[in-house]
This record gives C-alpha cells, structure tokens and sequence, in this order.
C-alpha cells in the first residue's frame, strides 16, 4: 500500500468527512487502540478490482470514523 494515497474518512452514516494521508489515519488508529476503543477492521476490493483497507472505531459518545485505505 502507498503511504501517499489518500485516506477517505466517513462517519457511520457514509457521509464523508474529509481525506488524510495514511500516516495520519495510522496515527488515529493506534491513539483509538492506546484508548482501549473498538475497533474492527477488513480488506476487501473495489469494482475495479483494487484492494480497499476499511477500519471502523467505534465511537459510543459520537458518531464513529470510519478510515477507507486505497493503494
């Protein structure tokens, strides 16, 4: 996966929330981890065939983050 390739952020609605570079959203994954937070996370492929990293952290205060990774 490229460290450059943007990050797509959503809430659990699907409402993008805005973009970030993947040390960024590395950054907020191991902080939600540090946290204790839920977190799940999958692989999987877009239409085009091309690998997509999802990680979902759970918010019960909020609305949760969901980070989609392209390569």
């Amino acid at each position: 996966m490229h460290t450059t390739a943007p990050v797509a952020t959503y809430d659990n609605y699907g409402s993008l929330w805005g973009h970030s570079t993947t040390a960024d959203a590395e950054a907020d994954i191991t902080e939600a981890r540090g946290t204790g937070a839920d977190i799940h996370e999958w692989t999987t492929i877009d239409r085009d065939g091309h690998p997509l990293r999802v990680v979902r952290i759970y918010d019960p205060t909020f609305l949760d983050t969901i980070s989609v990774f392209t390569s």
